[in-house]
């Protein structure tokens, strides 16, 4: 579906690997270009599916059923990792179901 590569904070990183760093790397230098090259934090590629752009993705419901973010459910329905924002901008399956030629495809069963 074309989703790009999340941007995850060292701080909220579940990666074993990005674990051993947050003691020692400061946020300020862990987003700085010094440490580009270097993965300390591998969970940027592996943020939830986009299915549609309603809350998480539309891949986690709340105990309501609706996908809706209530703030009283917080906790409730958030993902392991967050969903890259670009879901809201059409980078998602639902979004792509009517397109013409979409990135993603179905196969008949």
């Amino acid at each position: 579906i074309g989703m790009t590569e999340g941007n995850i904070r060292l701080y909220d990183a579940q990666d074993p690997v990005a674990k051993l760093y947050r003691p020692c790397v400061p946020q300020f230098l862990y987003d700085s270009s010094l440490l580009k090259n270097i993965s300390m934090n591998r969970d940027n590629c592996r943020t939830p599916m986009q299915w549609s752009s309603d809350g998480h993705g539309g891949f986690i419901m709340n105990k309501y059923g609706d996908g809706s973010n209530k703030a009283s459910m917080k906790g409730v329905s958030d993902p392991w990792l967050p969903v890259n924002d670009d879901s809201l901008s059409g980078i998602n399956v639902e979004s792509q179901e009517d397109e013409e030629h979409p990135l993603v495809t179905k196969e008949p069963s």
